[in-house]
């Protein structure tokens, strides 16, 4: 079941919980991206609480080498993170780590993606999927299907997402679906909030 945190200081703590695990800078594109892409927090909720932090300075910024605007938590944010009270799962918020984690990796390896359709001789389609950073090939993928129709819409799926579908296979072979089954569960969406 697919659980939404609305409560303010959650929403808070969700986010420096995750700079902490990250352990890392990140740009805004990419802090937003791991907040939400599990879809624990809403867009509008993750804006609120950035803004907060940002004003309570349990986050700052920084410009890199490249003049880019780069965003970590703060020593007072460490501590809010690990002081304060959360109504929020503990299992959630791994899930959510990891999924920032793959995230991460994926980008910061600077990576190039390529898919293509090719038709062999049973007359199948091939989609190739592949994925490499600035040293290596680190995922190459080749799945036939029988319909073409099939065979693209696996490709497009491949092309808006393929960070997720790096993760899904992780998870699969490491064997962590669990957020495979939220994910399928079109169950309606629970609240989080504190008491």
């Amino acid at each position: 079941m697919a659980w939404l945190i609305t409560d303010k200081s959650d929403v808070k703590i969700f986010i420096l919980y995750l700079l902490m695990r990250i352990d890392r800078p990140v740009d805004f594109i990419t802090l937003n991206d791991i907040a939400v892409q599990d879809g624990y927090v809403s867009q509008f909720d993750f804006m609120d609480g950035f803004h907060e932090l940002k004003a309570t300075s349990a986050i700052e910024s920084f410009k890199n080498d490249d003049g880019e605007e780069m965003w970590q938590i703060t020593p007072a944010g460490v501590t809010a993170a690990q002081t304060l009270k959360s109504s929020i799962m503990t299992e959630i918020m791994e899930k959510a780590a990891r999924s920032a984690l793959a995230l991460i990796s994926f980008k910061h390896r600077d990576t190039k993606v390529s898919s293509s359709i090719t038709k062999d001789k049973n007359g199948k389609y091939v989609v190739n999927m592949v994925a490499k950073d600035k040293e290596q090939e680190f995922m190459n993928i080749s799945l036939s299907f029988d319909s073409q129709h099939t065979a693209e819409a696996m490709k497009s799926s491949f092309d808006r997402s393929p960070e997720l579908v790096y993760r899904g296979l992780l998870g699969i072979l490491s064997g962590d679906i669990n957020y495979l089954a939220d994910a399928w569960n079109s169950g309606p969406v629970e609240e989080i909030n504190n008491v």
